[in-house]
C-alpha cells in the first residue's frame, strides 16, 4: 500500500516487527531529492539511510522519512514484539 502525505509517499504506515527482524521500507518524494530516514528511538528500532529498519528493542517508536532540507516528510509508527501482531495498522486506527 502507498499512502501519499505532505508531498512524500511511504509505502506503509504502520507496521510490527519481532526484535532483530529487518524490514525495506521505500519512500519517494515528490521533488526528486533524497530521503533522510531518522529513527525517534534507536534502542527500539534502527532505520539505515537506505531504510531498512532492524527491530533493536521491545517497545514503540516511530521513524521519520524527510527530505534534506526538512520541507517534505512523513511519520512511520514501528511496534517491536516479541509475537507478530497481525493488522497493527487496523488496530492502530480503529482500536487503539
Amino acid at each position: 500500500m502507498v499512502v501519499k502525505h505532505s508531498d512524500t509517499q511511504i509505502n506503509t504506515i504502520y507496521s510490527s516487527m519481532l526484535l532483530g527482524e529487518s524490514k525495506k521500507l521505500s519512500s519517494t518524494i515528490q521533488t526528486g531529492q533524497g530521503i533522510v530516514w531518522t529513527s525517534a528511538n534507536n534502542s527500539v528500532a534502527r532505520v539505515d539511510q537506505s531504510g531498512v529498519v532492524t527491530g533493536t528493542g521491545y517497545g514503540y517508536t516511530f521513524l521519520l522519512a524527510s527530505s534534506p532540507d526538512g520541507k517534505y516528510m512523513t511519520l512511520y509508527d514501528v511496534l517491536v514484539a516479541n509475537y507478530n501482531v497481525p493488522n497493527y495498522g487496523y488496530l492502530k486506527q480503529n482500536v487503539w
